[in-house]
């Protein structure tokens, strides 16, 4: 959560209020930002006016994101997620150009996004679905020919957040966040799991 923690000393120069609506007066435009990346990009992706309209406003109203505005603790999952759309903006363009300034600013973005939180370690999959199955209704098909040459183009992001993972369970584990099989069984993991899933998706 670096870049967490290094974004509230800026929130403190750029206000004069009070600690608690500093935080607040940045996370509403932050969020404001990564609605406007979430259109841009599904106009891109998909090639509609409409449904760039519809996601991002969905994306902005959904009371999963009340959380991370309002809350000083969650600060962390907003930054991973603006830098993560800005990571793949740069992608997108990187596709489209091959410029080797839109794959910097895509590593570097992404490697933003990691130091926010870990939580979106599988982004680098995610651009491979996105060029195995394209959006756009002129391109529906499957391209399974392509995930090789994906898989290839994402190596180093995929290295990232392998190597992101590894260090942040060692982290956990030092600090006896992790506990051994033998101390929680694998059927209470499953069923933990399980029941978060269907949590989450009753909450949206």
């Amino acid at each position: 959560c670096s870049t967490a923690w290094a974004s509230l000393p800026g929130d403190m120069r750029l206000s004069a209020a009070q600690f608690p609506n500093c935080v607040c007066t940045f996370m509403k435009p932050l969020l404001l930002a990564s609605t406007l990346l979430v259109a841009l990009l599904m106009r891109r992706w998909s090639g509609s006016t409409l449904l760039p309209f519809g996601v991002a406003l969905f994306f902005g109203i959904h009371p999963q994101h009340v959380e991370v505005v309002a809350w000083v603790s969650e600060r962390k999952e907003l930054l991973a997620v603006f830098f993560g759309l800005f990571a793949m903006l740069c992608w997108a363009s990187y596709r489209a150009t091959g410029h080797r300034l839109d794959w910097w600013l895509w590593h570097q973005w992404f490697r933003l996004r990691l130091l926010s939180t870990q939580m979106l370690v599988t982004l680098p999959m995610l651009f491979v679905v996105l060029e195995v199955c394209p959006l756009r209704d002129s391109e529906t098909e499957l391209r399974l020919g392509q995930i090789s040459k994906s898989l290839w183009r994402v190596r180093w992001f995929l290295l990232l957040s392998v190597a992101f993972s590894i260090g942040i369970f060692a982290a956990q584990r030092t600090g006896g966040a992790v506990l051994a099989i033998e101390q929680l069984p694998l059927i209470y993991r499953i069923a933990n799991a399980v029941q978060s899933l269907a949590y989450y998706l009753a909450q949206t």
